[in-house]
């Protein structure tokens, strides 16, 4: 998907210097008198050969635009950002994180989720400032300077729609 979407901008970019530079030729020949005189290295200088090209420009990025909304994430109408969809498929460490986010279904503490996981105390702490900070871990509960740490509704949906994407590359393959 990411090919067709840099195609479609190559192929943006060829026309827009084709239409560019035959309406400056039509400019030119206008001004000098010699529209219909082989003086564009496409050929003729003409209008419509000019108009043509603007035409299918705006067709390529009209067709970009249709492209990148048909093709929108699923991650999207879920409303889960995309530095959330970053975080847990993009950027390293994707995979504690979502062992953490599954083992947060019961709330509890870091000491607890370092032992769960095998997660030195350290990172998991770090990762749950992670996951706090895009909203898919919350604290459940707090008793001095322990907390209890639980998966919102937010981290649930984003569990399911990974494991969804799991599914779907494992039965491509």
């Amino acid at each position: 998907m990411k090919h067709t979407f840099s195609i479609l901008i190559i192929a943006s970019i060829a026309v827009l210097i084709f239409a560019a530079t035959e309406t400056i030729l039509v400019l030119i020949a206008l001004n000098h008198s010699i529209v219909g005189q082989r003086t564009s290295p496409f050929g003729i200088v003409s209008v419509p050969l000019a108009f043509a090209g603007w035409s299918v420009l705006a067709g390529l990025i009209a067709a970009t635009a249709w492209w990148k909304k048909s093709y929108a994430s699923p991650w999207k109408n879920t409303g889960i950002d995309k530095g959330a969809y970053n975080l847990m498929i993009r950027m390293r460490g994707g995979v504690s994180r979502l062992n953490l986010l599954r083992t947060l279904e019961v709330p509890r503490h870091r000491n607890e989720l370092s032992e769960l996981t095998g997660i030195d105390w350290k990172e998991v702490n770090r990762q749950i400032g992670l996951l706090q900070k895009y909203g898919l871990v919350s604290v459940h509960s707090q008793s001095g300077i322990v907390k209890l740490y639980k998966t919102t509704e937010q981290g649930k949906l984003l569990i399911q729609l990974v494991e969804e994407l799991n599914d779907k590359s494992i039965s491509k393959e």
